[in-house]
């Protein structure tokens, strides 16, 4: 099972994708990791603590 995002243009194997489960609020809309999801489906969960 694979924990996070693996965006549309990803062509290697998915073993090769790097770690996309966590995005810095301030990069999420520049990163091109993050850049198409962001614009289309947007998703806050708020959080005070693990």
């Amino acid at each position: 099972m694979r924990w996070g995002l693996v965006p549309g243009w990803w062509s290697k194997p998915l073993k090769d994708v790097p770690a996309t489960f966590n995005a810095r609020a301030e990069t999420v809309a520049e990163k091109p990791m993050f850049r198409s999801a962001f614009k289309a489906r947007r998703c806050i969960i708020p959080a005070s603590a693990f």
